[in-house]
This record gives structure tokens, sequence and C-alpha cells, in this order.
């Protein structure tokens, strides 16, 4: 009879843990697909969150630097008035904002700005640089805009970029000399440029090579 009994039991048990065993894996074979696809799509979130921040950030970067662009438009047209009848004629303009660096015999400047097809509106945004030498200690913020007569120049500043000295003297990079690519051309005539400073109006841009270049992060 203890017997009996006993092996009742033992046989209760068996059956009672085969069972658990049998819902435990019908659970997991629910739930491992719902993992899976959490996982999936927690490996993808970050990817997606990421690219979405970095967008917004470079909207909110092109945002600021069209509003910048106005209200400079808007200081030099009252500080010199005749300056907004000659960028209604061009073909386009730039405006920039840039900080610099005067460390005894070193000049450093960095900035960013935008360039404005007059024909269309598109902008093309663009950076700034130079390194030179000049006398002096301190730090400036100024804005400088230039003034496209010719769109060709334009076109091919926005391309390639150029480098412009202090009496608005400017050399496009990558323009066509002699029908190939690679070479370099002048044009004082075409452009106009003009500075504000804390100041205001400089009576001309800042002397030294500055080098504009489009920007790969913005565009």
């Amino acid at each position: 009879m203890k017997r009996f009994v006993l092996l009742t039991i033992i046989a209760f048990v068996a059956s009672a843990l085969g069972c658990a065993h049998s819902s435990a894996t019908t659970a997991a074979d629910k739930t491992n697909p719902a993992d899976s696809t959490v996982s999936a799509a927690d490996t993808k979130a970050p990817a997606n969150n990421g690219d979405a921040a970095a967008q917004e950030s470079k909207g909110q970067d092109r945002q600021k630097i069209l509003a910048m662009k106005d209200l400079t438009l808007a200081e030099l047209y009252k500080l010199k008035p005749e300056t907004k009848e000659i960028i209604e004629k061009a073909e386009g303009y730039a405006v920039f904002d840039a900080t610099g660096v005067y460390v005894v015999l070193y000049v450093g400047i960095a900035g960013r700005g935008v360039v404005i097809d007059k024909s269309n509106g598109v902008a093309t945004y663009m950076t700034m640089g130079r390194a030179g030498t000049g006398p002096g200690v301190g730090y400036e913020k100024f804005r400088s805009i230039l003034v496209f007569k010719d769109r060709k120049l334009m076109d091919t500043f926005k391309t390639f970029g150029g480098d412009i000295g202090a009496s608005g003297h400017l050399v496009v990079k990558g323009f066509d000399k002699g029908g190939t690519a690679g070479g370099e051309m002048s044009f004082d005539p075409m452009l106009s440029v003009y500075q504000i400073t804390t100041q205001g109006l400089a009576a001309e841009a800042s002397w030294g090579a500055t080098v504009f270049a489009p920007d790969t992060t913005l565009n």
C-alpha cells in the first residue's frame, strides 16, 4: 500500500513538472518574437533619433544664419542707405558672421555665412577663415557683406570658394581660364565688400587673405 502511494505521488510530481515545462516553453515561444522586435526597434531607434537630431540641429543652424543675414542687411541699409539699391541690382550677395582673435602678431578669424542667388532665392551656406599676422591683442565680432555683380563670379564662388583681401580684391578658385578648370581670376569691379564691426561700418574690410569655401555640413 505504501509503495502504491509512493508511486502515485511520484507520477503526480512528474506530471506537474512536465506541465510546468510545457507552459514555460509555450510562454517563451510567445515572448521571444516580441523580444526580438523590441530589440530590433531598440537597435534602430538610436540611429533614427540621431539622424533626426542631426537634421534638426542643421535646420537650426541654417535658420540662425538666415536671421543673421536679415539683421545684417537691415543694419547695412541704415548705415549706408545706397547699398540697398546696389544689392537689389546685383546678381546675388553673401553675408558672413565672424569672430576674430588677435594675439600679438597672430590673427585668426572663423565664421559662417550664406550666399543668396537673387534670381531664385536659393541659399548656399559657406564658411570663412583667415590666419595671418597683424598687430595688437583683442577679440572682435564682425559681419561681412559681399555683393556680386557678375553671375559667373557668384556661381563659381558658391562652388569653389575664394580668397578676398582688404580692398575687396577677390580671387575665385577654380574659375575657368583658357578653357580649363583650376585657374584664378580677380573681379574687383564685379564685387563690392562691406564690413560692419562694433564701431559701425568699417572704411574697408580687414586686410589680409580671407578664405571662403562651401559648407559641406549645412548644404
